[in-house]
Protein backbone atom coordinates (compact mmCIF):
# COMPACT_ATOMS: atom_id res chain seq x y z
CA UNK A 1 0.00 0.00 0.00
CA UNK A 2 1.58 3.40 -0.73
CA UNK A 3 1.98 5.75 1.56
CA UNK A 4 2.48 9.34 1.27
CA UNK A 5 5.49 10.41 3.81
CA UNK A 6 5.91 13.99 3.02
CA UNK A 7 7.84 16.38 0.82
CA UNK A 8 6.13 14.45 -2.02
CA UNK A 9 7.80 11.11 -1.38
CA UNK A 10 5.61 8.31 -1.07
CA UNK A 11 6.69 4.65 -0.20
CA UNK A 12 5.40 0.80 -0.25
CA UNK A 13 4.64 -0.15 3.17
CA UNK A 14 4.08 -4.39 3.77
CA UNK A 15 0.19 -5.17 4.66
CA UNK A 16 1.43 -5.89 8.45
CA UNK A 17 2.97 -2.84 8.77
CA UNK A 18 -0.16 -1.13 7.01
CA UNK A 19 -2.63 -3.13 9.64
CA UNK A 20 -0.71 -1.40 12.34
CA UNK A 21 -1.41 1.97 11.34
CA UNK A 22 -4.78 1.89 10.64
CA UNK A 23 -5.75 3.07 13.75
CA UNK A 24 -9.08 4.22 15.30
CA UNK A 25 -9.60 6.52 18.13
CA UNK A 26 -10.54 5.47 21.21
CA UNK A 27 -8.76 2.28 21.00
CA UNK A 28 -5.32 1.04 21.32
CA UNK A 29 -2.31 -0.41 19.68
CA UNK A 30 0.25 -2.49 20.74
CA UNK A 31 3.20 -4.17 19.00
CA UNK A 32 2.63 -7.29 19.76
CA UNK A 33 -1.00 -7.58 18.85
CA UNK A 34 -0.34 -5.52 16.00
CA UNK A 35 -4.46 -5.28 16.38
CA UNK A 36 -6.70 -2.41 17.57
CA UNK A 37 -8.31 -3.94 20.39
CA UNK A 38 -9.92 -1.87 23.56
CA UNK A 39 -8.43 -1.46 26.70
CA UNK A 40 -9.37 -0.03 30.07
CA UNK A 41 -8.08 2.99 31.90
CA UNK A 42 -4.22 2.57 31.92
CA UNK A 43 -4.44 2.22 36.09
CA UNK A 44 -6.09 -0.76 35.12
CA UNK A 45 -4.14 -3.35 33.56
CA UNK A 46 -0.01 -4.59 33.29
CA UNK A 47 1.97 -3.45 30.51
CA UNK A 48 2.55 -6.83 28.32
CA UNK A 49 3.87 -5.28 25.60
CA UNK A 50 6.51 -2.45 25.89
CA UNK A 51 4.39 0.25 24.35
CA UNK A 52 0.60 1.49 23.34
CA UNK A 53 -0.87 3.81 21.65
CA UNK A 54 -4.43 5.13 22.12
CA UNK A 55 -5.17 7.41 19.39
CA UNK A 56 -7.34 10.42 20.43
CA UNK A 57 -7.76 12.49 17.43
CA UNK A 58 -6.60 10.57 14.11
CA UNK A 59 -3.96 12.50 12.13
CA UNK A 60 -3.44 12.57 8.16
CA UNK A 61 -2.63 9.17 8.25
CA UNK A 62 -0.40 9.30 5.30
CA UNK A 63 2.54 11.28 6.67
CA UNK A 64 4.67 8.68 9.18
CA UNK A 65 8.34 9.05 10.32
CA UNK A 66 10.85 6.74 9.18
CA UNK A 67 14.35 6.34 10.88
CA UNK A 68 15.87 9.83 10.60
CA UNK A 69 13.00 11.57 10.49
CA UNK A 70 12.51 15.29 11.63
CA UNK A 71 9.74 14.86 14.49
CA UNK A 72 8.17 18.09 15.80
CA UNK A 73 5.57 17.40 19.01
CA UNK A 74 4.16 18.50 21.94
CA UNK A 75 3.85 16.55 25.19
CA UNK A 76 2.93 16.05 28.25
CA UNK A 77 4.88 13.23 30.04
CA UNK A 78 3.68 11.43 33.40
CA UNK A 79 4.60 8.44 35.69
CA UNK A 80 2.01 6.32 35.98
CA UNK A 81 0.63 5.54 39.76
CA UNK A 82 0.19 1.51 39.78
CA UNK A 83 -1.93 2.12 42.68
CA UNK A 84 -4.91 3.88 41.09
CA UNK A 85 -4.15 7.76 42.19
CA UNK A 86 -3.33 10.22 39.63
CA UNK A 87 -0.72 9.95 37.72
CA UNK A 88 2.38 12.77 38.15
CA UNK A 89 3.43 15.44 35.73
CA UNK A 90 6.99 15.03 35.53
CA UNK A 91 7.57 17.58 32.18
CA UNK A 92 5.57 19.43 29.53
CA UNK A 93 7.19 21.13 26.02
CA UNK A 94 3.91 23.14 26.82
CA UNK A 95 5.29 24.74 30.05
CA UNK A 96 8.68 25.29 28.06
CA UNK A 97 7.30 27.42 25.63
CA UNK A 98 7.98 25.40 22.69
CA UNK A 99 7.25 22.01 20.88
CA UNK A 100 10.34 19.50 21.03
CA UNK A 101 11.88 18.39 17.91
CA UNK A 102 13.84 15.12 17.26
CA UNK A 103 15.34 12.67 15.19
CA UNK A 104 13.35 9.45 15.57
CA UNK A 105 15.12 5.99 15.52
CA UNK A 106 18.45 7.14 16.28
CA UNK A 107 18.25 6.70 19.58
CA UNK A 108 18.10 10.25 20.65
CA UNK A 109 14.86 9.75 22.66
CA UNK A 110 13.41 6.80 25.05
CA UNK A 111 13.20 3.61 23.22
CA UNK A 112 9.62 3.82 23.63
CA UNK A 113 8.85 6.95 21.52
CA UNK A 114 12.28 5.23 18.87
CA UNK A 115 9.46 2.64 18.21
CA UNK A 116 5.71 3.87 18.78
CA UNK A 117 5.95 7.46 17.32
CA UNK A 118 7.09 5.56 13.65
CA UNK A 119 3.28 4.55 14.18
CA UNK A 120 1.17 7.93 14.50
CA UNK A 121 0.35 10.09 11.97
CA UNK A 122 1.03 13.70 11.45
CA UNK A 123 -1.53 15.49 12.96
CA UNK A 124 -2.46 12.68 15.48
CA UNK A 125 -3.46 13.69 19.31
CA UNK A 126 -2.90 10.85 20.98
CA UNK A 127 -1.58 8.98 24.03
CA UNK A 128 1.59 6.88 24.56
CA UNK A 129 2.04 4.54 27.60
CA UNK A 130 5.64 2.96 27.91
CA UNK A 131 6.89 0.12 29.67
CA UNK A 132 9.89 1.26 32.09
CA UNK A 133 12.14 -0.90 29.84
CA UNK A 134 11.27 0.87 27.15
CA UNK A 135 11.73 4.18 29.31
CA UNK A 136 15.00 5.00 31.91
CA UNK A 137 14.46 1.37 33.32
CA UNK A 138 16.04 1.23 36.78
CA UNK A 139 17.71 4.62 36.45
CA UNK A 140 16.62 7.38 39.07
CA UNK A 141 15.83 10.50 36.43
CA UNK A 142 15.26 13.70 36.61
CA UNK A 143 16.52 14.35 40.20
CA UNK A 144 13.90 11.80 41.54
CA UNK A 145 10.94 13.12 39.58
CA UNK A 146 11.08 9.64 37.57
CA UNK A 147 11.50 6.91 39.97
CA UNK A 148 13.56 3.29 38.99
CA UNK A 149 11.49 0.99 37.01
CA UNK A 150 8.54 3.45 36.22
CA UNK A 151 6.14 2.98 33.06
CA UNK A 152 5.58 6.66 31.79
CA UNK A 153 2.26 7.65 29.99
CA UNK A 154 2.40 10.91 27.40
CA UNK A 155 -0.27 12.98 26.13
CA UNK A 156 0.97 13.70 22.42
CA UNK A 157 0.66 16.15 19.57
CA UNK A 158 2.67 15.09 16.24
CA UNK A 159 2.52 18.92 14.85
CA UNK A 160 5.15 18.65 11.86
CA UNK A 161 6.83 15.07 10.05
CA UNK A 162 9.86 16.05 8.16
CA UNK A 163 11.10 12.87 6.12
CA UNK A 164 14.63 12.90 5.46
CA UNK A 165 15.67 11.03 2.50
Amino acid sequence: MPLKLGLGLKVNVPKEITSLVAQVPGQRLSPQSGKNEKKAAHTEYTMKNPWEIKIKKEGDKTTFPIEGSLVTLHYCGYVIDREGNKDKEFESSHDKGEPYTFKVGLGRVIKGWDEAIPHISEGTECELIVRSDYAYGARHIANGLIPPSSDLRFEMEIIKIEVKG
